[in-house]
């Protein structure tokens, strides 16, 4: 299998939250790292691939940032996290296709396919 780079294997995740259910419930758009407009005040989610140890199986590191523009809780003008709405698109953000993840794979247990 070949080995992917950063770029690659950013454009693959950007790719899988593009087809699930992320981009139809934040009120913005799905970016990549770098591309959010700096005076964006909607939500927004952006996607960024971090690092990656080579291998037969690359682990690596991406990260989903959500914006959620703050709300007014009370009349003192100080504006806050929206919490309800922030837990709402962290829950979609976890689940990009509507359903549970898979669990982790158990890296000391034999793989299924006699491969180690």
């Amino acid at each position: 299998m070949k080995t992917k780079t950063g770029q690659q294997i950013e454009n693959d995740i950007y790719a899988m939250f593009q087809m699930g259910s992320l981009p139809g419930i934040i009120g913005g758009m799905l970016y990549k790292y770098g591309m959010r407009p700096k005076d964006s005040k909607t939500e927004d989610a952006v996607v960024r691939f971090v690092t990656c140890l080579p291998g037969q199986v690359q682990d690596g590191t991406a990260v989903v940032n959500i914006y959620v523009p703050d709300v007014k809780v009370y009349n003192d003008g100080i504006m806050r996290k929206n919490i309800a709405r922030c837990a709402e698109l962290e829950q979609a953000a976890c689940l990009p296709w509507g359903r549970s993840r898979p669990p982790p794979r158990n890296r000391s247990a034999p793989r299924s396919d006699g491969r180690s």
